[in-house]
């Protein structure tokens, strides 16, 4: 279960790289009932999405990436013993400006290819979590789960356990003396065959997973997963119409569902 409180090695923010801030704005306002404001100036500035005037989630210019996708930032409160930990456990960190502080927010890598950010106290936090249309969990699809769960061990000094669900091939991971508030998940030898690469997608908590899902197709999104019970509720993988990749779930119990590991486009 995600908290507002910023726990360290918890996620902390999300963000979604976009290249038409307006168009992600009417998709999302009309699935969650977000609201978006623009909080910088000219063409590539960023914004920040609310719910009932509670933050969920930023928007930021999509610069390279083939198609928009979701970042997932997570805290530590050291930030630059969090880069040699990353360096020293293979990962990489993309380069820094020379005028940006360690404490800002710094993309990583970790050794499978899964992208991320790292930021101190600072910076933008979650408001709400865990309510219909909010974040609930963060999942990573990975090419080598168990390289991926050592390295966030060492990085970020997670709890990693075996959840039992997709077949032996999903982990939970937690911050220290925390619930769960995500997962890794291995994606299987067709899915990685055919491409597939690794990814940290959000998930947001939701009323009724078959309708927000309609929802999200009559705006041009396409469905990776389709409605799928599970032992947290029922749960879909949609692509939104510029690619981001995010799933939804409804049902009480939303701490550590066992996610299907083909949800990676």
């Amino acid at each position: 279960m995600l908290r507002t409180e910023r726990a360290p090695g918890a996620p902390a923010w999300i963000a979604l790289e976009t290249s038409d801030a307006a168009a992600s704005a009417a998709f999302y306002g009309e699935l969650f009932g977000w609201r978006h404001r623009r909080t910088g100036r000219g063409a590539e500035e960023a914004g920040r999405f609310t719910l009932d005037g509670l933050r969920v989630a930023g928007t930021e210019h999509r610069r390279s990436a083939r198609r928009d996708r979701w970042t997932v930032r997570f805290r530590a409160p050291d930030p630059a013993a969090a880069l040699e930990a990353v360096r020293a456990n293979g990962g990489t960190a993309d380069p820094v400006p020379a005028a940006t502080a360690v404490t800002d927010t710094v993309v990583v890598h970790d050794p499978t290819g899964g992208r991320f950010t790292l930021g101190g106290s600072g910076g933008e936090g979650l408001e709400t979590v865990d309510e219909p249309g909010a974040l609930t969990r963060v999942e990573l699809c990975s090419t080598d789960a168990d390289v991926a769960a050592a390295f966030y061990r060492a990085v970020l000094g997670w709890e990693v356990r075996d959840s039992g669900g997709c077949g032996g091939l999903h982990r939970s991971v937690a911050a220290v003396g925390r619930a769960a508030h995500g997962g890794i998940v291995q994606l299987p030898a067709e899915s990685r065959a055919a491409g597939a690469r690794s990814q940290w997608q959000p998930w947001f908590a939701v009323v009724d997973c078959d309708a927000v899902l309609n929802s999200a197709v009559k705006q041009g999104a396409s469905v990776l997963l389709p409605p799928t019970e599970s032992a947290a509720g029922r749960l879909a993988v949609f692509a939104d119409p510029a690619g981001a990749v995010c799933g939804v779930l409804s049902g009480e119990e939303r701490e550590a569902p066992p996610l299907s590991p083909r949800t990676s486009p």
